[in-house]
């Protein structure tokens, strides 16, 4: 999965993070072996592919916020490059919609990410007056 997921997030981030923050940040192994077991362990929350042929097309990691566990916070959905505008993102957003269908749906996306706010709000999903800003590392912000 980090095969696939680690390119398509770093290029997601392309002209919002500088490109040696990313290196920082972390590598497919970090992925591997802390970020996917790490998140995983906490009550609820799963992992979904979609593939085709064998090959992994996109992937959708959520569960419940740890803030107010009554909302499932989506905490990635990616797709290969060549294979988004194909209906793989709304059906790994609706797997996510389905699995709890009672519950209120969040998710951070970065300001300047307009090709993922065009996707969400194409989805029904609407701002609200939280905000997050993201730091990764010591003097870096990234607002959402």
């Amino acid at each position: 999965v980090a095969a696939m997921h680690y390119p398509v997030w770093r290029r997601s981030w392309k002209g919002i993070v500088a490109t040696h923050v990313l290196d920082m940040i972390g590598t497919p192994k970090t992925w591997v072996d802390t970020f996917y077991p790490t998140t995983l362990k906490r009550g609820g929350w799963q992992m979904w592919m979609a593939e085709a042929r064998g090959k992994l097309l996109g992937m959708t990691l959520f569960g419940p916020d740890l803030s107010n566990p009554k909302h499932i916070q989506i905490d990635a959905l990616y797709i290969l490059d060549d294979n988004q505008r194909h209906g793989i993102g709304a059906m790994l957003l609706n797997k996510v919609l389905r699995t709890y269908p009672d519950n209120d749906i969040i998710l951070w996306c970065a300001d300047k990410n307009q090709k993922a706010r065009n996707f969400y709000e194409k989805h029904g999903f609407e701002l609200d007056e939280r905000t997050y800003v993201w730091k990764p590392l010591p003097g870096v912000t990234v607002p959402h």
